[in-house]
């Protein structure tokens, strides 16, 4: 029987895991009841994942989502335990 690894936000790491690292934040910008977050800089496509936190009255909603910092606020955001499905060419 195998061991295998999830990290602490539920990642699968399989047999051999990471070292758990905390990332800081990269870059924070608020727009009213919205914040995006994002921690690293923009990949080779020009991309990078951005977190969104909105604020509406007693409740606040954690999203994700992947694509350019300047058009933050039209990428598609999806809930921040679900998957960011992202295609790549082959």
């Amino acid at each position: 029987m195998a061991t295998v690894y999830y990290d602490r936000w539920g990642g699968y790491q399989g047999e051999n895991p990471a070292p758990p690292t905390e990332k800081l934040a990269y870059v924070i910008e608020t727009d009213g009841n919205v914040t995006y977050i994002c921690f690293t800089p923009d990949d080779a496509n020009g991309k990078r994942v951005v977190k969104r936190i909105t604020e509406d009255g007693n409740t606040t909603t954690i999203e994700h989502g992947y694509g350019e910092w300047a058009d933050k606020e039209n990428i598609t955001y999806y809930p921040i335990n679900e998957a960011i499905p992202v295609t790549v060419e082959d």
